[in-house]
């Protein structure tokens, strides 16, 4: 077609030439034709190529935000093609870039590989090269991205010291928290099923299991829901609270003293119940961290799936694309604990003193004297737990100068092996905002830690805290998003 015009223009210039009769306007005006045709084409396709770099930037942001959202979410093909389209769209038009006809945005997906590929064709107007016929109307414009997306779940329990030693430092942990959330699942669709479950765990002198705790109880739990640990053969293990029948070694429901602001709540993608239930964290009690730890493995533990919710149950073991993550954090030292007591007459002449406020006994006696001469302190939550007969009780027991080699770290200890052994990633921070050392706790955390040099972190205010918390979000992130 351009040729064809060409020959029929040289042709008439011929004919210019062998007439002596006519002006030599028109020879001019086709002359200056050629000229703006030839000028004005460098116009058009320097026009082209900055259109095509602005729909390859917009196709490169648009893919990047899809393959976001791929990492956290699944989404189905028709969700991934209304959001290739309108992150596209908009990133766009916010270069200013007008006049061009995109005909066909398709995408490609790479499951195994975790690759989305995007393709895109359209056309730019000519305002020169086609003057006259002589060039083309349109200028082709073809671009193609590619970004990775996380082929992995991520289940993260966040086991969270809220003890009476937190209560002047809650609005830094709630800022903490929410952190992980924000990272996590910010891209979060809430109309599709997420590829990141978080679960919450709140732990004081034990754990608030909300309406479940009867059920692991086995009805002995009080009035605020508290659990606490279990005696017997599966002590340190994700066996289900009911593994054996009626001959179950079920959990403690100990006493009143753990926080009553927010229960254990098991794995979820909900942003808005996440951050309800960490706004209403609030701070009491001692530090049964290894009570934490325990149902903070059980929130990740396949073995659990009957207690929750079936949106909340755990992935099974072993399962390459799904990560198992836990982080643990404290300001202390673990120095609360219980076990199953037979309360005999002797024992109970050593509980010196009644509290008629909250129904329990206690007293300095040799019984609660340790190896090493010095006391803790020991206590029983039912009125009749020193009745004449002989009883058992989930009796409590708490350490004024707990060590590193006291029931509670001990136990906490035997339980981050077992969640190691299970491929958990482990990540611990702890936090101390006063002076002076905590050499039982710093030793612990770094002991759980599933690595001292990349896992455990040690904030020691309230901006560090932050600042561990989202360090470790990015990390967790990172580890999704890798190929």
């Amino acid at each position: 077609m351009c040729r064809s015009r060409i020959r029929q223009l040289l042709r008439k210039m011929s004919q210019f030439g062998r007439k002596n009769d006519g002006s030599i306007l028109p020879l001019a005006a086709f002359l200056i034709v050629i000229m703006i045709v030839i000028a004005g084409s460098g116009a058009d396709y320097g026009r082209a190529i900055m259109v095509r770099s602005a729909v390859t930037n917009a196709l490169d942001a648009a893919v990047l935000s899809v393959a976001r959202q791929l990492s956290t979410t699944v989404l189905t093909d028709s969700q991934i093609k209304s959001a290739l389209e309108s992150a596209f769209n908009a990133n766009l038009t916010s270069t200013g870039v007008d006049n061009v006809q995109l005909a066909n945005l398709t995408y490609t997906l790479n499951p195994a590989e975790g690759i989305i590929t995007a393709n895109v064709t359209g056309t730019v107007n000519t305002y020169f090269v086609s003057i006259g016929g002589i060039g083309p109307e349109t200028i082709p414009v073809r671009s193609s991205s590619q970004s990775t997306y996380s082929k992995f779940d991520v289940e993260l329990s966040l086991i969270l010291d809220v003890t009476g030693s937190m209560s002047g430092d809650m609005d830094a942990l709630k800022s903490a928290a929410n952190s992980v959330v924000d990272i996590l699942l910010a891209d979060q669709n809430s109309n599709s099923a997420s590829k990141v479950r978080i679960a919450l765990v709140p732990y004081s002198q034990g754990v608030n299991l909300g309406s479940d705790a009867r059920a692991v109880t086995n009805g002995a739990a009080l009035g605020a829901n508290c659990v606490t640990e279990r005696m017997g053969p599966e002590q340190f293990t994700d066996a289900a609270y009911n593994y054996n029948g009626t001959n179950s070694e079920f959990f403690g429901g100990g006493s009143n003293a753990c926080s009553s602001g927010s229960p254990l709540m098991p794995l979820t993608s909900s942003t808005n119940n996440l951050k309800s239930a960490i706004r209403n964290l609030i701070a009491s009690g001692g530090t049964a961290g290894q009570t934490g730890i325990a149902w903070g493995w059980y929130t990740l533990s396949p073995n659990w799936s009957n207690l929750w919710p079936s949106a909340s149950a755990p992935t099974a073991y072993g399962r390459n694309k799904v990560k198992k993550i836990a982080l643990i954090m404290t300001d202390g030292d673990f120095n609360d604990f219980y076990d199953k007591t037979v309360l005999t007459r002797d024992v109970c002449r050593t509980r010196s003193q009644y509290n008629s406020w909250n129904g329990t006994y206690q007293g300095w006696s040799y019984h609660d004297r340790r190896p090493n001469g010095s006391y803790y302190w020991l206590y029983e939550t039912l009125r009749d737990g020193c009745s004449r007969n002989a009883k058992q009780y989930w009796l409590g027991q708490y350490y004024i100068d707990a060590n590193y080699n006291d029931p509670p770290a001990v136990r906490a200890r035997r339980f981050c092996d077992a969640m190691k052994a299970k491929n958990i990633t482990i990540y611990t921070v702890l936090f101390q905002n006063t002076s002076g050392s905590l050499p039982s706790s710093e030793r612990l955390m770094k002991y759980c830690a599933t690595s001292e040099a990349t896992t455990y972190f040690k904030a020691t205010d309230s901006n560090t805290l932050i600042n561990a918390f989202s360090n470790i979000a990015r990390q967790i992130q990172s580890i999704y998003l890798s190929r």
